[in-house]
């Protein structure tokens, strides 16, 4: 067993003990305190062990190592990064109720599906640039996306007649433990409008690269033309909150949308190479 494997099935066990320490308190009835120093540092304890998992699988002697399962799995972990040091800003610990389970599940993937293809060009400076600005974009959207959905879960909650309190099952007691509607969508816009940038980035260093090393700018790719999509949808979902105020389930729309593109633009396509496929794999 490789110690990607190892640290991989380490992070997933680190991140369902903590996701089993707070959905606990919420199937009891009791209040879902906010995080303490220990639970901060417990979490990072368990992007520590993902982020080793990740190294020695992504990083090898002779290149970078890419797959559809350990692209994802780098997503996430840099999706948890980026919650753990927002939530120094904001407590936002409902979120983790979703990115726990999500961690978990991806971190076991990425331990069941090592295989990936050897990234051609992997000495590139300019190629190193655009992975490691694409894979943070991928990151932060990835956050917004399960940010999106538990606001839509919260806003069914809110739609419901209010059932008995003796009646309420541990999902209803977690959506009554949340911030208010309003102040989860100034994260999610927040987030969105970070990982826009960002994306525009991975556009402009993905043309940079194309032009160095193939003579052209925006190859139509299935890769370009579903980040293209992302881009577009994301760009058009901040205007529209700019000029028309759009907010509430039309956002959410918007947003799901938007990384459903950016899922499909890698991760999607791989998956059907090399799971469905069976090509371009490597031991």
């Amino acid at each position: 067993m490789s110690v990607s494997i190892v640290f991989h099935l380490l992070a997933a066990l680190a991140y369902a003990v903590l996701g089993l320490a707070l959905w606990r308190p919420i199937a009891r009835a009791q209040d879902v305190r906010p995080s303490s120093a220990i639970g901060r540092s417990c979490l990072l304890g368990a992007i520590a062990l993902h982020g080793i998992g990740l190294v020695s699988a992504v990083i090898v002697p002779t290149g970078l190592h890419l797959g559809w399962a350990l692209a994802l799995s780098t997503a996430m972990w840099l999706g948890m990064i980026v919650f753990w040091i927002e939530n120094f800003l904001l407590r936002l610990d409902s979120l983790l109720l979703l990115l726990l389970p999500a961690a978990t599940l991806i971190s076991l993937l990425a331990a069941i599906f090592p295989h990936g293809y050897l990234v051609p060009h992997a000495n590139n400076d300019w190629l190193r640039i655009h992975l490691l600005i694409a894979m943070v974009a991928y990151g932060l959207i990835t956050v917004a996306a399960l940010h999106a959905m538990l606001m839509t879960v919260l806003d069914r909650h809110l739609h419901r007649p209010i059932e008995a309190e003796g009646e309420q099952g541990p999902i209803a007691r977690a959506m009554v433990a949340m911030p208010p509607l309003l102040t989860l969508e100034q994260l999610l816009f927040r987030l969105i409008g970070i990982g826009f940038i960002i994306l525009t980035l991975t556009v402009i260093t993905g043309i940079i690269v194309s032009l160095r090393l193939g003579g052209h700018a925006l190859p139509m790719d299935h890769k370009t033309v579903f980040t293209l999509l992302s881009w577009v949808t994301f760009g058009v979902l901040l205007a529209g909150r700019r000029i028309q105020g759009w907010r509430g389930r039309l956002a959410l729309r918007w947003t799901l949308t938007g990384f459903a593109f950016l899922l499909l633009s890698y991760t999607g396509s791989r998956f059907v190479l090399e799971v469905i496929l069976q090509r371009g794999t490597l031991g």
